[in-house]
């Protein structure tokens, strides 16, 4: 199984613990049963592999929907990877249907993949998905790269290989799997918080939080400050378990916003790095600000 799957399916369990957990240890994801679940989608069949991103995207939904009151911004994260996943592949089936003839309905359904990209930039499946269209299209340099992409982010796994084969599926099966992907995808955005983008400029280097921290203070420096606010909020996505994430945007948000803003964040940080230090000064911080 990838490695971000187990740590976000551990999460919903950990999470759950660390709220009534007096330890000072952050939790740590079981990964007892990677090797089995490796090993099975290494040797699985393409409707098989298919099978399992479906499964993945519906584990990431139902976690989110499991913690999203206590741990909203871990749920965002959730959300993220199920919308970015789901609507990749529905994407290039929309594609692939077109190179056959048949137009995508005017359903105002995301298609681009910019915008897919922004929903999740943890995923590697915007890339991977443009590769397998840009492939059917004759396009091998661009399909090379965008696969090239997709392999370096760690979400990525050998065995999705497999799902390449899709765009060799008849007009039948590819409409079946759509409508399949359709209603759960619809099923992801009508969820209460649901996912959102993150608008910042595509990379590869996305899923990557010291890339993304300093991208923020590049902009900081520049004086961006709403733009360093979206990449801090794509590192939080990224690792919703990192006291720091929420610190950032804790800091962000006292110097632009006042302590309100900043409140929040170091409450939703302290739920799950309770023992942060920057967290805990900038809760000091904010209690001296309020009383100016």
């Amino acid at each position: 199984m990838k490695k971000l799957l187990l740590f976000m399916i551990a999460l919903v369990l950990a999470l759950s613990m660390v709220a009534c957990s007096n330890k000072s240890d952050k939790p740590v994801s079981d990964t007892s049963n990677a090797e089995t679940e490796a090993d099975a989608r290494i040797n699985a069949s393409g409707d098989e592999l298919l099978l399992y991103y479906i499964e993945d995207a519906v584990l990431f939904y139902e976690g989110a929907l499991e913690i999203e009151t206590m741990f909203p911004y871990c749920a965002d994260s959730f959300y993220s990877l199920a919308a970015a996943n789901i609507c990749s592949m529905r994407y290039a089936i929309d594609c692939l249907l077109e190179m056959k003839g048949v137009s995508a309905t005017d359903d105002e359904r995301l298609r681009d993949w910019d915008e897919i990209a922004a929903l999740g930039w943890s995923s590697p499946f915007p890339y991977f998905f443009e590769g397998i269209v840009l492939e059917a299209r004759g396009d091998t340099a661009g399909a090379s790269e965008c696969y090239r992409k997709a392999k370096l982010n760690p979400g990525y796994y050998e065995a999705d290989e497999g799902l390449k084969d899709i765009k060799n599926l008849d007009e039948k099966a590819l409409g079946n799997l759509k409508a399949e992907l359709e209603d759960l995808e619809d099923m992801i955005f009508e969820a209460t918080f649901g996912p959102m983008m993150i608008a910042i400029e595509r990379n590869e280097n996305n899923f990557d939080i010291s890339y993304l921290r300093g991208k923020a203070a590049e902009c900081m420096t520049s004086e961006d400050t709403a733009k360093a606010y979206y990449y801090y909020l794509a590192v939080l996505y990224t690792d919703p378990l990192d006291g720091d994430s929420y610190a950032d945007l804790a800091k962000w948000g006292l110097q632009f916003y006042g302590p309100a803003m900043a409140e929040v964040y170091v409450d939703a940080g302290l739920q799950v790095d309770y023992s942060n230090t920057r967290l805990a000064s900038l809760a000091n911080e904010i209690k001296e600000a309020a009383k100016k």
